[in-house]
């Protein structure tokens, strides 16, 4: 990878990765990963690696901007990183064994019924943060569920946790929006270091690619996280069931082309 023009893609790559990572609360890589291998031509594998240690970047500055404004509910944190470090272990031990294709379409489905959903509380001006016995007991138990869960399906299909952390956290205990989001970013984190590190020790990096990505993805968090925190609660949920709803559809394409493929 060289030349100004490889330069420019992933400044490009980054912001709007960068973006899309400090508006929705996610880690980005869905939207990483593919750019830099249809666009810059890099592996499978090394893409995985060098979007694992750009979203260290990401969602550091992004969960900073989010705690400034007190939109990160720490005890909940604590509590989804366990859960998400375990469940990745369990769910990349899983996936040998289990029809990923089926269970991938059923989590698309999952996906858009959760899109939908969000979508109608936004619309209907839905913006209820949890009550303070609810954020102390009943969330850290639900937080380390869901981390659980994110981290299990992470494993399995190669799925952000973040899809499934923002909308668990918002529907199940009922945190703020902005303040759901600022959590998972705060998790991501933690497991982004986690699986970073692994890639790295097998290679997989791309280190100037890191360098140009991160140039662009650290304003592109930073803008992303200013427009979430700006917004109506309600507003922002329903900008997040869009995302899922997008998102549902990029994670059954694969699948669905598959099957044809098989005749099945």
């Amino acid at each position: 990878m060289s030349g100004t023009g490889s330069w420019t893609k992933l400044l490009l790559i980054g912001l709007g990765t960068g973006f899309l990572a400090g508006l929705m609360g996610v880690g980005g890589g869905v939207v990483m990963i593919p750019a830099m291998v249809l666009l810059l031509k890099i592996d499978q594998h090394t893409a995985h690696g060098t979007s694992l240690a750009i979203m260290i970047v990401i969602a550091t500055a992004a969960a900073a901007a989010y705690a400034l404004n007190g939109a990160v509910n720490w005890p909940i944190a604590a509590t989804l990183i366990p859960g998400t470090l375990a469940g990745a272990f369990i769910g990349a031990r899983l996936a040998s064994r289990v029809p990923a294709r089926q269970l991938t379409l059923l989590f698309s489905v999952f996906v858009l019924i959760t899109g939908a959903t969000m979508v109608h509380e936004g619309m209907a001006g839905a913006d209820v943060a949890a009550p303070a016995g609810v954020a102390a007991h009943a969330g850290i138990v639900w937080g380390l569920a869901v981390g659980l869960l994110s981290g299990c399906l992470g494993g399995l299909l190669g799925v952000g946790g973040g899809i499934v952390m923002v909308p668990a956290l918002a529907l199940g205990p009922g945190f703020a929006q902005q303040v759901c989001q600022g959590t998972s970013l705060v998790a991501i984190i933690a497991t982004a270091i986690s699986g970073a590190l692994t890639h790295n020790a097998a290679g997989n990096m791309d280190r100037r690619a890191a360098i140009g990505l991160a140039a662009g993805g650290l304003p592109g968090s930073l803008a992303g996280s200013a427009v979430a925190i700006s917004m109506p609660g309600a507003h922002l949920t329903a900008t997040f069931g869009v995302f899922l709803i997008v998102m549902s559809a990029l994670i059954a394409y694969p699948a669905l082309r598959a099957q044809q493929g098989t005749g099945r």
